[in-house]
């Protein structure tokens, strides 16, 4: 998706810029802490396209611990909110708009911790007030459920081989979704 609206989002490492679009959009951002995501989009916003390479480039260090993990995750959260609001990604006219859905894409990520709290609250939920959260028959889970699944499966195992699966990938956002709440509302 990145790739086809040329707008990669620019993620900090491993990256190869040129100074002259740095330079037309004033340089890095200073009022967030994901300077690198505003960055990308202010390069974008200014006619220039991003992409990412299909074969590793380089390697870098990811954290190693929970608390780090949980830091950077923080972080990234906070800084890819305000960025999308400082750049005004929805109603950027130099942005295409699949490029805007590109951006919308990586900031409405960030507010996936709620509809993963009321997956973990929909029990006690049900139990006190016995509102049902979901409530669907098996025909029609499975054609809502299933594609997306599927498709899930089929483009981490495309993107990451076996390093990276959806039930892994569900089992980390979950554990990591009452950590982020706080943060990205504010």
């Amino acid at each position: 998706m990145n790739n086809s609206s040329g707008s990669a989002v620019y993620t900090g490492s491993n990256t190869l810029i040129l100074r002259k679009a740095i330079d037309e959009v004033g340089g890095f951002p200073t009022d967030t802490v994901t300077e690198d995501f505003e960055l990308g989009v202010l390069i974008n916003s200014h006619g220039y396209e991003s992409m990412s390479t299909l074969e590793p480039m380089a390697s870098g260090l990811t954290p190693t611990d929970f608390r780090s993990i949980l830091n950077q995750r923080t972080r990234w959260a906070r800084g890819v909110v305000r960025s999308f609001y400082n750049v005004h990604i929805l109603t950027n006219k130099n942005l295409t708009l699949p490029q805007r859905l590109t951006f919308l894409n990586s900031y409405l990520y960030w507010w996936s911790f709620l509809r993963r709290l009321l997956y973990i609250f929909a029990p006690v939920i049900f139990v006190l007030s016995g509102i049902k959260v979901v409530d669907a028959n098996f025909w029609l889970l499975m054609f809502l459920w299933a594609p997306a699944y599927f498709l899930l499966h089929h483009s981490l195992s495309v993107a990451s081989g076996n390093i990276r699966t959806e039930r892994w990938g569900e089992i980390q956002e979950t554990v990591l979704a009452p950590y982020l709440f706080i943060p990205v509302l504010l």
